[in-house]
């Protein structure tokens, strides 16, 4: 663990258990009063995972999304910071009663003036208005009065956590191992330590909120459609404050000149954050696809305009044999013979141009896999080879 020395700055190695801190260079001598003090308040969460993993499993997953751009990698820098969150942790159990508004759904009854129109003996027209009874489902509100006993833990901002790091420490806190033998920079410790009374007391109101918020939210979850709560809490015992420390890391980088922010927890292995889109490459093949169209689309009108012409001269013959214009024996026969023949060209050119379309489909899906698979094997290449100059400490994590 690396310690600076508070009387001519110099930085060095200092082993934890050490009873003394001793600087080499200018013989000052302290003792490690803020180091034990630290780690008596502060419980580390274990981390579960390196720095490098979380490197090497996002450079993977870059790798394997089929948005992310091929040249992704080519001028990437490989920096992941090391955050420090401290969150406060206490626990309670309260008694307490509460009125709350209900929303509830009831059927109600009304009554309802038909009027219907009838001809009496006398031959007039009357109107006359009948009541009727109907149901209706209507939403209404009550209020209930009740006690409620419960007993949990609440979770307070401490120092360093965004709302989504808060949110992931609320719903994985159980999962979470301590480990103490897990080392701090001494910078962080001593600057921890020096705020820690004045942050618990801010972590108070804090606390006395956030208790009420999940006490009301209990109380709505166990009451349904329930609105307004008006809590109060008769008794309430609590227990001590535990401050805890979980590693984070954060990977931030530029792509196109975007920026793009990779975080996790070290205790857990839930990345969240943004990866880069590809603009470019659904474009290319679009375009490659459209040229492929273009050259099928000339061939198949060419065998279009065939069959037209072929189907006119035939149209025009048997019109011609038919008013007798050509004399010639078995007129009948002849005008089948060229109707069959321009049917056989007709559809041997219908053939040809369904050919042409599946074949002019067929290559525009060939280029889309092909230029898929050149993207992934670039990416492949570089991710592999990133992740060996990682895993070789050819970058300084």
């Amino acid at each position: 663990m690396n310690y600076t020395c508070k009387k001519c700055n110099s930085e060095f190695e200092l082993e934890r258990d050490a009873a003394d801190i001793f600087c080499p260079y200018c013989g000052y001598l302290a003792k490690s009063e803020d180091r034990n003090t630290f780690y008596e308040r502060i419980h580390i969460i274990k981390p579960v995972i390196s720095k490098k993993e979380f490197l090497i499993s996002q450079i993977e997953k870059m790798a394997r999304l089929s948005e992310t751009p091929k040249d992704v990698f080519d001028n990437l820098i490989f920096d992941v910071k090391e955050k420090y969150i401290f969150y406060a942790e206490k626990e309670f159990s309260a008694k307490t009663t509460y009125d709350a508004k209900v929303k509830y759904k009831k059927e109600e009854k009304i009554i309802k003036n038909i009027e219907k129109t009838s001809i009496d003996k006398d031959g007039v027209k009357v109107t006359i208005k009948e009541p009727v009874e109907e149901t209706r489902i209507v939403e209404d509100t009550k209020v209930i009065s009740d006690i409620f006993n419960y007993s949990d833990s609440v979770i307070v901002n401490f120092k360093g956590a965004t709302e989504k790091d808060l949110e992931l420490i609320q719903n994985y806190n159980n999962e979470f191992e301590e480990d103490n033998s897990v080392e701090i920079p001494i910078t962080n410790i001593r600057n921890v330590l020096k705020s820690y009374d004045e942050l618990i007391s801010k972590a108070d109101d804090k606390y006395d909120k956030a208790l009420k918020d999940l006490l009301c939210a209990k109380i709505k979850e166990k009451n349904g459609n329930c609105t307004d709560v008006d809590l109060k809490i008769n008794e309430c015992e609590y227990g001590d404050y535990k401050i805890y420390c979980v590693i984070k890391y954060t990977w931030d980088y530029k792509y196109n000149n975007a920026e793009y922010n990779l975080s996790t927890l070290a205790a857990l292995k839930h990345v969240y954050g943004d990866y880069p889109a590809d603009n470019v490459f659904e474009p290319m093949v679009k375009e490659e696809q459209i040229e492929i169209e273009k050259r099928y689309n000339s061939t198949i009108k060419g065998i279009y305009s065939i069959i037209g012409f072929v189907s006119v001269i035939c149209i025009a013959l048997c019109f011609i044999i038919g008013l007798e214009i050509i004399k010639i024996n078995a007129k009948t026969v002849w005008i089948v013979g060229i109707i069959v023949f321009a049917l056989i060209v007709c559809g041997i050119g219908a053939l040809l141009a369904y050919i042409f379309k599946k074949k002019c489909s067929s290559k525009k899906e060939k280029i889309r896999k092909q230029r898929t698979k050149e993207k992934e094997e670039k990416k492949n290449i570089m991710c592999n080879k990133i992740i060996r100059d990682i895993k070789d400490d050819k970058y300084k994590l």
